[in-house]
């Protein structure tokens, strides 16, 4: 019963943090070309900036650089690649907190095992053949 709250706030934590992660590092390039458009409309406007993604990876500095751009295609398989493992550490923790939710609620294995169903039909007839 104690590891309810913990494991509800680790299972909302985890169910709202990794699906994020991976859409926003899959959508990298995307990323990279609407920053550097709105750093181009602010150096335009005559405010300096800079726009920092990844620190000393990849960084918008007014223009357009292809080898940042082409850095930030990176983000793509290391996106998918984390969308498959968020895939399967929430199916993993659904099925930890079902197993828990079904262990707290049921009577127990040996109130279980001990009741047998009644039998309510008959066992099928044996065929005698030659008869």
């Amino acid at each position: 019963m104690i590891l309810k709250l913990p494991l509800g706030i680790i299972s909302f934590t985890l169910a709202l943090v990794l699906p994020i992660v991976a859409g926003a590092v899959t959508v990298l390039p995307l990323v990279y070309l609407i920053n550097l458009f709105v750093n181009v409309i602010l150096l335009k406007s005559g405010i300096q900036s800079t726009g920092i993604i990844i620190p000393y990876f990849i960084e918008v500095r007014g223009q357009f650089d292809l080898v940042m751009f082409a850095r930030s295609f990176i983000g793509i398989p290391v996106g998918l690649a984390l969308w498959f493992v968020t895939r399967s550490l929430l199916n993993g923790l659904a099925l930890f907190s079902g197993e828990m939710a079904r262990a707290l609620l049921s009577r127990g294995e040996v109130d279980v095992m001990t009741t047998q169903p009644d039998q309510l039909y008959a066992p099928p007839m044996s065929h005698v053949s030659g008869e």
